[in-house]
């Protein structure tokens, strides 16, 4: 496996990238967390959002 994606999210395989993404989407869904919050939690950034 390719260690890179540890710290590069580009590098992220497309299965746990959507397996993360179910988990944000059900945290902001279900736990009534804000995406921002989510996203910060993540350390990815929310689409639209600005830099």
């Amino acid at each position: 496996m390719n260690k890179d994606w540890m710290t590069d999210a580009r590098q992220i395989p497309d299965e746990t990238m959507n397996y993360i993404r179910r988990i944000a989407v059900h945290a902001v869904i279900d736990g009534h967390h804000r995406p921002e919050l989510v996203a910060n939690v993540l350390n990815m950034r929310t689409p639209g959002a600005p830099d």
